[in-house]
């Protein structure tokens, strides 16, 4: 899986080129184990590698990469 972007968005892309996560983000950073960082309009969220959002920021929040473990 690669980052790709066409028209301006962000997606990811198979190794045959194939659109794996539809291109709709304003910015991204590449997978860092199973999670990815985008920016979607003025929020930040990280992916999963089936695209699925698994957390979203405040607007504007800044974000740290890579992820960082969450104590529980």
């Amino acid at each position: 899986m690669a980052p790709a972007k066409i028209d301006g968005k962000a997606g990811f892309i198979s190794q045959s080129g194939e659109w794996l996560i539809d291109p709709k983000f304003e910015k991204y950073l590449g997978f860092f184990g199973n999670l990815a960082v985008v920016k979607l309009g003025k929020t930040y969220s990280y992916i999963r590698r089936d695209g699925q959002i698994v957390w979203t920021s405040q607007p504007e929040a800044q974000l740290q990469y890579p992820p960082q473990p969450v104590s529980v």
